[in-house]
Order: structure tokens, then C-alpha cells, then sequence
């Protein structure tokens, strides 16, 4: 990362410097989900706080959550998952986007026969 006056500048972060994460049970979902960070909070200067890719297996899932105060961005890149948005329940396929605002609960369920693939945004208020 750069520096100049305190004041992050542009950077490259280079696969290596990356780390992979595995939640078990994730928001009280099934299985494992894999977390591919991609940039961390302190690496941006915006509100963005998480920017990860995840990979839910077939069956497994992400439980129903809130976000206060932030709101969360799903891109889904392979693969086939169910979705629950408050009150609405939406199939998510490839090139699909999830747009979850401040206090929405939300979950996530790989019904498909291999990996579901997201990238995750999270950004503040």
C-alpha cells in the first residue's frame, strides 16, 4: 500500500497477499462457505468495509441476516441459489445481482448441484 501524508494512494494487491477465510454455519446458515477476501476495510477511503468472493456449496448456505447501518451487494458469478429478502423469495443464477439496503434481512441457499459463486460487497452509511 502507498502512503503520502497519511493519505492512502492507489496500490496493487497482488493474489498472495490475499487470505481465504472458512465460516462454518455462517449467520446461523448450513456448511462451510469459503471467504476469498479480495481488499479489506483499512485498504479503502470510502465506506466500503468488506469486498470478498464466496464460494457456498451445493446445499450449504448463508442464514438469515440484518444489516444496520450498511447495505450489501451480492454478485453471483456461478452457479444457482435461492435468496430470501425480507419478504421475498427470488432464484439467483449467473450474472444476477442482489442489492441488500440497510435493515433488510436476507439469506442465501445454494440449490444447485455445484458451487455457488458471489462476490460481496459491504459498504457503510
Amino acid at each position: 500500500m502507498l502512503t503520502h501524508n497519511n493519505k492512502t494512494l492507489s496500490m496493487v494487491i497482488k493474489k498472495s497477499q490475499r487470505f481465504t477465510d472458512y465460516k462454518i454455519n455462517l449467520k446461523g446458515g448450513a456448511g462451510k462457505i469459503v471467504i476469498k477476501h479480495v481488499l479489506e476495510k483499512q485498504e479503502f477511503t470510502s465506506s466500503i468495509r468488506h469486498f470478498s468472493d464466496m464460494i457456498i456449496a451445493s446445499g450449504c448456505s448463508i442464514g438469515k441476516h440484518k444489516h444496520i447501518n450498511e447495505e450489501e451487494i451480492y454478485v453471483v458469478r456461478e452457479g444457482k441459489g435461492y435468496a430470501h429478502l425480507n419478504e421475498s423469495e427470488f432464484i439467483l443464477e449467473a450474472g444476477d445481482v442482489m442489492i441488500v439496503k440497510d435493515g433488510d434481512e436476507h439469506s442465501i441457499t445454494n440449490i444447485g448441484d455445484s458451487d455457488l459463486m458471489i462476490t460481496a460487497v459491504i459498504s457503510c452509511y
